[in-house]
C-alpha cells in the first residue's frame, strides 16, 4: 500500500487520534520566532501537511502565511474543512516546483519516511530563502523505536517496518550538511501513565489503524498483536502502575 493510499484511508479518523503535540509545537514556535525580528509576514511550506494540524496552529499564533502540499486528496479535504482560506495543493514534494528561495520556513512533520529524502531535502534547500530560512523536520530516530512504543512491543512487524523506512537522524544530518545546511536537534520526551482506560484507547486506535504503519500489516497480524497487548498490559497493571514513554526528534536545518 502506498503512502497516499494509507493516508486516504486514515483521513476521516486522523484528527480524532492524532492531536497536536504541544511539546513539538512549542519548539516549532520558538524556532520560527527567531526569524521574526520585524513585523514582516513569513512564508511557510508544510510538506505532507495532512489535515493541516501544525500549519493551521502556527498561523494562529505567528505572523505567517502557509502553503500545504499533500498527495492525498482526502487529507486535503479535511484540511480545507478546518481552514477554508488555507492554500492547499494536491501534490507531493517530488512534484513541487516552487521558485528558488520561495519560503522562509519549510516544515516536514513525520513525512520523511514516506519520500525520497535526498530529493526532498535538496528541493527544500532550493526553496528556502538564504541565509535566514529554516527547515524543520519532525521524526523518530531508531533508538526511539528500539526503546519501544507499546505497539512496537507487541506487534514486532511494526518495528521491522519502521526501522526499514525511517532514515536515521545521523544519516539525515549528514546529508543535510553535504547539501549546504547546518543542523541542531531538539528531543522531546513525554511520560504517560497507562491505565485500564488507556489500554482500551490503545486497542481502539490500533483497530482504527490510526498510524500509517498499521495499514501495512495484515488483519491477522493486527488482531493477534492487539489481543496480546490487551491481555498482557491488563495483567501487568495488576502488579502496579505502568509508565509509557514517547520521544520525538526535531531537526532544525539552516542553509
Amino acid at each position: 500500500m502506498s503512502p497516499e493510499e494509507s493516508f486516504s484511508l486514515m483521513a476521516g479518523i486522523y484528527d480524532r487520534y492524532r492531536s497536536l503535540d504541544r511539546q513539538v509545537f512549542e519548539i516549532l514556535v520558538s524556532e520560527i520566532k527567531e526569524l521574526m525580528p520585524t513585523q514582516k509576514k513569513l512564508l511557510l511550506l508544510d510538506v505532507g501537511c495532512g489535515t493541516g494540524t501544525y500549519s493551521i496552529a502556527l498561523a494562529e499564533v505567528l505572523n505567517i502565511d502557509f502553503t500545504g502540499i499533500d498527495p492525498s486528496k482526502e487529507m486535503l479535504e479535511e484540511a480545507t474543512k478546518k481552514c477554508p482560506e488555507g492554500k492547499w495543493l494536491h501534490q507531493g514534494i517530488e512534484d513541487a516546483d516552487f521558485g528558488d528561495e520561495s519560503f522562509d520556513i519549510i516544515l516536514m512533520s513525520f513525512v520523511i519516511q514516506h519520500i525520497d529524502y535526498k530529493e526532498a531535502l535538496s528541493k527544500a534547500y532550493r526553496f528556502l530563502k538564504k541565509p535566514f530560512g529554516k527547515l524543520l523536520i519532525v521524526t523518530d530516530d531508531h533508538d526511539q523505536f528500539l526503546k519501544g512504543s507499546t505497539y512496537h512491543r507487541y506487534i514486532p512487524r511494526l518495528l521491522e517496518i519502521d526501522l526499514a523506512r525511517f532514515p536515521k537522524v545521523d544519516e539525515l544530518c549528514l546529508y543535510l550538511k553535504e547539501i549546504g545546511f547546518t543542523t541542531h536537534l531538539h528531543k522531546t520526551r513525554r511520560e504517560t501513565r497507562i491505565t485500564e482506560d488507556a489500554v482500551r484507547g490503545l486497542i481502539e486506535r490500533g483497530k482504527a489503524r490510526y498510524i500509517s504503519t498499521l495499514t501495512l500489516i495484515t488483519d491477522e497480524e493486527l488482531s493477534t498483536g492487539l489481543e496480546k497487548m490487551e491481555k498482557e498490559l491488563l495483567e501487568e497493571l495488576k502488579e502496579g502502575p505502568i509508565t509509557g514513554i514517547r520521544e520525538k526528534t526535531i531537526i532544525v536545518a539552516t542553509p
